[in-house]
């Protein structure tokens, strides 16, 4: 069985017993001729796409690290990624909703990345980064709301907008602003109204809902209103529920 990787480096010291046998000068040579271990990076998926009958899931990771995208059973899509870190993976087009965990292995270990990839409605659904503790991160569509998230007491929501504009966001009775960031993401706190509600965002409206308990084990994705709903469970056991927007047409 494959255990977390323990991402440490260590500097060692060398220890001089005389001075005719090791100078200052030579330590301080051989400390300079030390390099810290490179850090390796977990995969980061950045764009999932259909072509034909076939998925393609591109990212980026560690240059020449084994990339596995791994489902619940255990079952895994593995590829190395180029001298430049990119990879690609292509497989059929699911039958159905595909859900799967992001894996950097090395040797016997494995860096897990901290994001868990859906992919929903065969590949013609959302597509989506599920983040624990945030909003999930749409890859496709979702017009102004990308997705919504709860842990049971609170609501975060998330989408796209031009990159630094103001996104006017109504939800709960409230009203609140947020700014899109330089890569045109924004985050907003809804409150703790975890039912369902309508919210609004720039003045298209969507019918959120409500979130779910959540009660461990593997990530389960589901049909909700106009959109999908994903149960799945953080580390330590919390949950968090995720609605995913349908696509606009």
């Amino acid at each position: 069985m494959k255990r977390p990787i323990a991402l440490t480096t260590a500097l060692g010291a060398a220890l001089c017993l005389t001075l005719a046998a090791c100078g200052r000068g030579d330590a301080e040579a051989d400390a300079k001729g030390v390099e810290p271990d490179a850090w390796p990076s977990p995969p980061a998926v950045r764009a999932v796409l259909l072509d034909g009958r076939t998925l393609v899931i591109r990212g980026v990771s560690s240059p020449g690290g084994r990339v596995v995208l791994r489902q619940a059973a255990g079952e895994g899509f593995a590829v190395t990624a180029d001298d430049q870190g990119r990879f690609e993976i292509r497989l059929p087009r699911p039958a159905g909703d595909l859900i799967l965990a992001p894996e950097l292995q090395i040797g016997q270990d494995a860096a897990e990345a901290p994001q868990t990839l859906v992919v929903l409605g065969q590949g013609a659904g959302p597509v989506a980064l599920l983040r624990p503790g945030q909003a999930a991160q749409r890859l496709n569509g979702g017009g102004a709301l990308g997705a919504v998230d709860s842990d049971g007491a609170v609501l975060v929501a998330g989408g796209r907008a031009p990159a630094g504009s103001t996104v006017q966001i109504e939800a709960g009775g409230r009203s609140l602003q947020v700014v899109a960031d330089a890569a045109g993401q924004w985050t907003g706190m809804l409150g703790t109204a975890t039912g369902p509600q309508r919210i609004v965002i720039d003045g298209r409206g969507y019918d959120y809902p409500g979130a779910v308990s959540t009660s461990g084990g593997a990530p389960v994705s589901m049909r909700a209103g106009q959109g999908w709903r994903i149960v799945w469970s953080l580390p330590g056991g919390a949950g968090q529920s995720t609605w995913l927007p349908d696509l606009d047409d």
